[in-house]
């Protein structure tokens, strides 16, 4: 009687190779993108600007007072809480009641607000020396806290 030896079937091993190849495909794309980000370090990201833009959009809006001191800014909202957005080291993070720790931008070296009649106007100096502004336009008449 003839003994039937183990080993791969041909159908086998083309779905190995075929998963293998796969993989392989994506290596190269992790490797592109990490190599991306490596090459972006140290820099600030103008996506990241566009982000803190719509952010402070939605927190002025909701407001009904704001406080500046330096470089902090304070939304007095009408729920009651109170949003900071400081320089911290080199970010500028955002809290909630004094609490917590949401990093908004990287690599700042100064930021500057300014209170204007029809709203509220961000200044950014980066790293780099590199300036970017912003005026956010605001619904109703904000009241302003003395400082």
């Amino acid at each position: 009687m003839i003994k039937r030896e183990d080993g791969f079937t041909l159908l086998e091993m083309l779905i190995v190779l075929s998963a293998f190849l796969v993989v392989v495909s994506f290596v190269s794309l992790f490797f592109r993108m990490s190599a991306a980000y490596v090459n972006s370090g140290g820099k600030f990201n103008r996506f990241e600007w566009l982000v803190f833009n719509q952010q402070a959009k939605v927190e002025l809006r909701e407001t009904k007072e704001i406080k500046i001191v330096n470089s902090t800014i304070y939304f007095y909202k009408q729920n009651g809480e109170k949003v900071t957005y400081e320089k911290y080291g080199s970010f500028i993070r955002r809290r909630v009641n004094d609490q917590g720790h949401e990093i908004m931008l990287q690599h700042i070296s100064s930021v500057f607000y300014s209170s204007e009649s029809q709203g509220l106007r961000i200044r950014v100096m980066t790293d780099r020396g590199d300036e970017y502004e912003t005026f956010i336009a605001s619904f109703f008449p904000m009241k302003v806290k003395a400082s």
